[in-house]
């Protein structure tokens, strides 16, 4: 499968979360995505796997853990670029 446009990633390529308070990294936390127009209903996103030209989109498991240095990371604790599907 080729790309897909409507899928989007966020200008961020290794996006980095913090405590708002202290500025500490958001440490072996998470983080959960929920729909715009359903603020309770959680939201699927993905990570993009394979190699060229054969890429798919796997989804992530809601909420996505966070690294030591509060980097999203999927289930083998490898860093994870986060894909969006409006």
């Amino acid at each position: 499968m080729a790309l897909d446009e409507r899928y989007f990633v966020t200008s961020d390529l290794s996006p980095y979360f913090v405590d708002k308070n202290t500025g500490l990294p958001l440490a072996n936390g998470s983080i959960s995505f929920y729909r715009d127009v359903a603020r309770t209903t959680k939201k699927t996103v993905y990570q993009l796997i394979g190699a060229p030209p054969n890429y798919f989109y796997a989804p992530l498991p809601n909420s996505v853990p966070l690294s030591s240095v509060g980097q999203p990371q999927d289930g083998t604790g490898d860093n994870v670029i986060i894909y969006y599907y409006p």
